[in-house]
């Protein structure tokens, strides 16, 4: 399946919505970036730089951004290696996670293990 750039109409929406209609300035100062940059991306459209730099500055989730700005394809975003993304996970909220499912276990089956 090939990807399908947003058009411009899209991509000022998209701004709009994710940044709750702030300002060029106001986003510029939340991102980053000089209010000419971001002026400049929403008057020629945006990159995916700047789809990353808005989502990560506004909390919205940077893949799903990517998605529907076109810059990445719905099936390249599902991709995913747990193992590389288990290495992210900080150790205490891994270690958390594990007593979580051991202490439902046995709640659930009485037992800490299945033989």
């Amino acid at each position: 399946m090939e990807r399908k750039r947003a058009t411009h109409e899209e991509w000022v929406s998209w701004v709009n919505v994710t940044t709750r209609g702030a300002s060029n300035r106001a986003i510029a100062a939340r991102i980053g970036r000089s209010h000419t940059t971001v002026s400049r991306w929403l008057r020629d459209g945006g990159s995916a730089d700047a789809v990353i730099a808005i989502a990560v500055g506004y909390g919205a989730p940077v893949v799903r951004a990517l998605v529907d700005m076109g810059y990445l394809r719905p099936e390249d975003a599902e991709r995913v290696n747990i193992t590389d993304v288990l290495r992210t996970v900080p150790n205490v909220a891994l270690t958390a996670e594990v007593h979580r499912r051991a202490v439902a276990f046995k709640r659930l089956y009485g037992k800490d293990t299945v033989e």
